[in-house]
């Protein structure tokens, strides 16, 4: 069925266009941010900040898409202080509820070659709780493609420090015996048994005792949480001794023939002689100790 209302059809379209337009819209609640400066050219500036974002975004942010005056982005790249970083952050961004913001630096240089290189000074600051973050890559021949992989990589590494230093993250390591080499996602980091603070997301746990097995596992460390990892050595199979033997008295034969023929030619000629071996005798006396020395070695290792 439709109703119409001859001569009030047209107001009553304005009044609720208006309605319309005047109806309170989902505000959204941005709690992160990402400033970009430097004396880069915009582009690279500009592709800078798309891979932060992002980056940003894959992490949970909600990005702020609100710009930054420019007297606040010189505060941010100039901020520090390792003590109280948040008192860096403007209030502007603050009242807003922004609670964490990346500040990338992109500037240009030469390398000593003269090639082209850009280089990015990252800072990730965070309100709760308080703490910063920052690291430094350079980036030579920086392609788009490039810029954009080195930009993503450093903001996933921020990410990951200021994680670790949260302290919400936990990594327990024991074996069985103790006292094995760890290494956590290549990383030499400790021995066992020990207890290590680490980042929400996939790791590999390697574990290596000289006489045993090195074991290997694969973890997802959870936000929050203790991520246990508890492994028994296995003793590693006997190196066989047949080759080695063979090699020492085998060398060891080698060297005391050698010392031997030195010898002999060191012993031959005198002063009037068309050819005479200076220092041949002095070498073939040192061979032959050491081939002896290898011979004896290798009848011990035996038996």
């Amino acid at each position: 069925m439709v109703v119409t209302c001859p001569g009030r059809a047209v107001p009553l379209l304005a009044a609720l266009a208006v309605g319309a337009w005047a109806a309170p819209r989902p505000v959204r609640a941005d709690d992160g941010s990402v400033v970009i400066g430097g004396a880069a050219e915009d582009r690279d500036r500009s592709v800078v900040g798309a891979a932060v974002a992002a980056t940003a975004r894959e992490a949970g942010w909600a990005v702020s898409r609100d710009p930054v005056a420019a007297p606040d982005v010189d505060r941010l790249l100039a901020c520090s202080d390792p003590v109280r970083p948040w008192a860096c952050v403007p209030a502007s961004l603050g009242s807003r509820g922004i609670r964490r913001v990346f500040v990338f630096a992109v500037d240009r240089r030469q390398t000593a070659s003269g090639a082209p290189m850009v280089v990015l000074t990252a800072k990730l600051i965070a309100l709760a709780p308080q703490g910063l973050a920052v690291r430094q890559r350079f980036c030579e021949h920086c392609a788009d493609d490039r810029l954009t992989r080195a930009s993503t990589e450093l903001a996933r590494q921020l990410l990951q420090d200021l994680a670790v230093r949260s302290g919400r993250t936990v990594l327990d390591v024991a074996s069985s015996p103790p006292g094995a080499r760890i290494t956590l996602d290549g990383q030499l980091i400790g021995a066992t048994n020990a207890t290590f603070h680490t980042f929400p997301g996939a790791h590999v746990v390697e574990v290596a005792k000289s006489g045993f097995r090195t074991e290997r596992r694969e973890l997802v460390a959870e936000d929050g949480k203790t991520a246990a990892v508890t492994v028994v050595l296995a003793a590693a199979p006997a190196v066989p001794r047949r080759p080695l033997v063979i090699a020492l008295i085998g060398g060891g034969a080698l060297a005391a023939i050698a010392g031997g023929v030195l010898l002999d030619l060191g012993s031959r000629g005198g002063p009037h002689d068309k050819y005479r071996y200076v220092g041949a005798a002095p070498a073939g006396a040192l061979l032959g100790i050491a081939g002896t020395a290898a011979i004896i070695a290798g009848w011990t290792t035996a038996f």
